[in-house]
């Protein structure tokens, strides 16, 4: 039985970064980047797992994979959701915020300590968490996602940080289809709700 979870974790984290890979295609330029970005990165970790069960002799790399990993593709996914909530982040700053990313994933893998990409998960999600509780008066749907998005990226973060990897890769593939979406172009007035909800796309 645990055998079967686990393969089913690595195999909807794959599963939503192809989604969120398609129907990014929808999304702006700035939100799209990212968001494929991160469907990458966490496609690598799915693929990682599910390599580490099928051949156990891979199974030590998958830690340093899901930090790394982890670490990137929540900053990745925080630039993606400040855009489309109307935040686009300079880029300069992107970069920067990048390479942080990657610094700490690289930094927690070589140390063994996942605090450090933690700690790079928390500040992403502090601040999606501030703008889009923001947002929430002006960008109903869209802050309301963004805010699930952090949330669930808060959660894969705790999960990583007490060693429960494949519960983390549940919330990591919820806070990818939240982001995706979040970034559809869904224009939020009162009378397009109406229709959108008439027509079972609300």
């Amino acid at each position: 039985m645990a055998f079967l979870f686990d393969s089913l974790a690595g195999l909807a984290l794959f599963a939503a970064c192809v989604a969120a890979w398609l129907l990014s295609s929808r999304a702006r330029v700035g939100v799209r980047v990212n968001l494929r970005f991160a469907a990458m990165l966490l496609a690598s970790l799915a693929v990682a797992r599910l390599l580490g069960l099928a051949l156990p002799q891979f199974s030590a790399v998958t830690p340093a994979v899901a930090l790394i990993a982890s670490s990137l593709a929540a900053t990745a996914l925080a630039l993606g959701l400040f855009a489309t909530l109307g935040l686009p982040v300079a880029t300069v700053a992107a970069t920067l915020a990048l390479a942080l990313g990657l610094g700490a994933g690289l930094g927690a893998a070589l140390a063994a300590a996942p605090a450090y990409a933690f700690g790079c998960q928390l500040l992403c999600v502090a601040l999606v968490l501030a703008a889009s509780i923001g947002h929430l008066p002006s960008h109903g749907r869209r802050a309301g996602l963004s805010l699930l998005a952090g949330l669930c990226l808060l959660c894969g973060g705790l999960a990583l940080m007490d060693g429960a990897l494949d519960l983390a890769l549940v919330f990591f593939a919820g806070s990818l289809i939240c982001t995706c979406r979040a970034s559809q172009k869904l224009v939020e007035t009162q009378g397009q709700v109406q229709r959108l909800a008439a027509v079972g796309w609300w």
